[in-house]
């Protein structure tokens, strides 16, 4: 098996909700799962890997795109004021 670019989440087939463990979405509703993959730039879903690194041209060889204002604050960073 063939290590995966981007992390697979699961999709409860009742009520929708995305979860990041398989087992957390087999738990919720009961009648089953779908595995999906999350675009890394915009989020969306797709029933293949391939599609979701193709969703917005995401090039997995490339480097990080730099973090956004926000991001730094969630880790702790001041923002400075002019």
């Amino acid at each position: 098996m063939k290590p995966t670019l981007i992390n697979p989440v699961y999709v409860c087939r009742a009520c929708e909700w995305v979860y990041d463990d398989e087992d957390e979405a087999a738990e919720c509703c009961m009648p089953g799962i779908d595995e999906r993959y999350r675009c890394p730039i915009c989020s969306s879903l797709s029933c293949s890997e391939a599609a979701a690194i193709a969703c917005c041209a995401f090039d997995p060889e490339a480097p990080p795109p730099p973090p956004s204002a926000v991001e730094l604050e969630r880790a702790g960073q001041l923002r400075l004021i002019e």
